[in-house]
């Protein structure tokens, strides 16, 4: 699919204090990130930890100015996919020497278990948040050119706060970071195959 607009950035969804908050609730329940479920090769394609947000009350202050950004960016890309829901929010942790090898987020198959809003839908929007700029290294790279291109990625830079928002089958990774800690938050906003 060739697009007009690869990707997008924004301005600051979050206050300062509104980020905070979140590392502080990211923090408090942090796993190893999985890949698919499994951990097998993790090290060499995937290294960094994890926290989910479900969405309640405690959560509304992050999902509603996400969704509302979402509606906007897929208008303003004219990208104007249709979609339905949106998978519980990641908080992603990267400390020196971790990353987050090329893959896309788009999923093969629609999901057939989990959660029922889920079911039967893939990936069509995704996005990172930047929560921080006390690191070095960790840039976020888009796969934008054509193979017989010389430049065939582009890094793309955000304030905290701001959001990097792409098609969920577009080419991306995150490089090692290497000093200080990384903090995002990413999500998925899902709908029915195309057609």
């Amino acid at each position: 699919m060739i697009l007009q607009y690869q990707f997008s950035t924004t301005k600051p969804i979050f206050t300062l204090p509104e980020v905070d908050k979140i590392i502080s609730m990211g923090e408090a329940n942090l796993e190893d990130a999985k890949i698919d479920s499994t951990e097998a090769a993790i090290q060499n394609h995937r290294s960094s930890s994890i926290s989910w947000f479900k969405r309640n009350a405690d959560t509304e202050f992050i999902y509603k100015p996400l969704l509302q950004m979402i509606y906007l960016e897929n208008v303003n890309n004219n990208w104007n996919f249709d979609y339905d829901a949106i998978e519980d929010l990641q908080f992603t942790t990267y400390g020196p020497e971790q990353h987050y090898n090329w893959h896309s987020d788009q999923r093969s198959v629609p999901y057939t278990d989990g959660d029922k809003f889920l079911r039967g839908k893939i990936r069509k929007i995704s996005f990172s948040v930047l929560l921080n700029h006390e690191y070095e290294g960790g840039e976020f790279e888009f796969e934008v050119g054509a193979p017989h291109e010389e430049n065939r990625t582009e890094v793309v830079q955000v304030k905290t706060g701001e959001a990097i928002v792409f098609p969920s089958f577009t080419f991306h990774r995150v490089r090692p970071v290497t000093k200080g800690k990384r903090y995002s938050l990413v999500g998925w906003i899902c709908g029915k195959p195309y057609r």
